[in-house]
């Protein structure tokens, strides 16, 4: 008998993917949308009701006897799956170590508190009283919203001219934000004893070195990692331009990082579920600092495991959704290297052309195991999309490759055989660059 699996708020990709994962005969999967915020996320707290969507989402799953409950993205996807396993009785992190993970201030505090030498300085700052009567740090800080996606409203600032332009608000943007926080908010209130809401911004030490992802598993209070990747900016940005796996760092600092890793998700009481721990090394200083954790798993990074490793993230978080330990061994894939490239523009471009469906399946035949991810919409412009301060996505492309020389070549190859045509640009652009890896 297939084992039924509630999937909240799943895009097209992981609809595809998940079951590219999945065994068909073992499992069968029930999609549920969160309307209004898969359209339009300023919708989210007027028309989107949390509390009401958790309910009926338990009786959805009470009335079809499902096995397991699964929400890939970080807001709201992922604190509901794990609200409506706990109500469920089904595996799951619980509720308000993940809600603690998600809000960066208090989660800073309980880093702190666990491993102080990898926690930066910090404090918060309030939007809604500027210019603050007290800074919580001396410029230069780091600033970002306490909940926020996609580096949205964060970034560096020097001055009070540079704060002022990251964290003054105008009043469309700050109602926007209440509305986009209030299912946070009522989470916060509804399964925990936290005080602080979302609606503040944290000021951060600034922090230099070598960017990645540890991404891991518990199960059962045992917390596992899978592997650590690469982040690789456009140079002189904080926009990412590819993630490469395994990393590239030396063996001793990726087992630094990923004690750490351990030693935090045991910490917060996460358990039951896969996530993710930004960290950041800094070589002339041999240091280590974690940037933020994340109760969820990594979709763009999937199929990267299985390409090195056999076993996809999609597979990982399903085995946990239904109770069972995944079953997961480094290198035991076909490929010696992986990588997801990011595709962006630092200009915000009206698209006219996405590559055609026969132009990508050309490219997955060529280079199977290949995923296409288009990031846009044609006769649309890419600032539509939620996106960054400093860039604009519009596609990602994942493949594998025996080493990473022949997949830089591979890369190349595929970029050139996918055109995107903006307003005022060629048709084809073969002069993409690789930018050099974190070695």
């Amino acid at each position: 008998m297939k084992r039924r699996i509630l999937l909240l708020a799943p895009s097209p990709w992981d609809l595809k993917e998940i079951k590219k994962s999945a065994h068909q005969e073992k499992y069968e999967f029930i999609p549920v949308p969160m309307e209004f915020y898969q359209t339009h996320p300023l919708l989210i707290g007027l028309r989107f009701d949390i509390m009401h969507f958790i309910a009926k989402t338990v009786r959805l799953g009470r009335k079809t006897g499902v096995s397991g409950v699964v929400g890939t993205h970080d807001y709201p996807a992922s604190l509901a799956a794990a609200a409506v396993a706990a109500e469920l009785g089904l595996p799951g992190p619980h509720v308000e170590a993940a809600l603690l993970c998600q809000h960066k201030y208090l989660c800073r505090l309980k880093q702190k508190e666990i491993a102080p030498e990898a926690t930066p300085a910090f404090g918060l700052l309030d939007p809604f009283d500027f210019p603050p009567r007290r800074l919580p740090l001396p410029f230069p800080f780091f600033v970002k919203p306490v909940k926020a996606t996609l580096s949205m409203f964060a970034g560096e600032a020097a001055n009070d001219r540079e704060l002022a332009a990251l964290v003054r608000l105008s009043w469309l943007e700050r109602l926007g934000g209440r509305i986009a926080l209030r299912p946070f908010n009522r989470m916060l209130a509804s399964y925990s004893d936290f005080k602080t809401h979302a609606n503040f911004f944290i000021a951060e030490e600034v922090l230099r070195g070598a960017q990645v992802t540890v991404e891991g598993f518990a199960h059962e209070g045992r917390p596992s990692i899978m592997g650590v990747v690469d982040s690789v900016m456009y140079p002189g940005t904080r926009s990412f331009e590819r993630f490469e796996y395994p990393s590239r760092l030396p063996l001793q600092v990726q087992e630094r990082m990923e004690s750490l890793a351990l030693r935090l998700m045991s910490s917060v009481g996460f358990d039951n579920g896969c996530f993710n721990v930004e960290m950041i090394y800094d070589a002339p200083k041999d240091s280590i600092h974690i940037i933020e954790i994340n109760p969820r798993i990594c979709s763009q990074f999937s199929d990267l495991y299985e390409k090195v490793d056999g076993t996809s993230g999609y597979a990982v978080q399903l085995s946990i959704a239904t109770g069972e330990r995944p079953t997961f061994s480094r290198g035991a894939g076909k490929c010696g290297a992986a990588a997801s490239f990011v595709l962006r523009t630092f200009e915000d471009k009206k698209v006219l052309r996405l590559p055609s469906a026969a132009e990508i399946s050309f490219v997955k035949e060529r280079f199977p195991g290949t995923r296409v991810m288009p990031l846009c919409r044609e006769n649309a412009w890419l600032s539509v999309e939620p996106q960054d301060r400093e860039s604009f996505r519009y596609a990602a492309i994942n493949m594998g490759a025996a080493g990473f020389d022949e997949l830089y070549a591979s890369f190349q190859a595929a970029r050139a055989a996918l055109p995107f045509e903006f307003a005022g640009e060629p048709l084809r652009k073969t002069d993409y660059r690789l930018s050099e890896s974190l070695t």
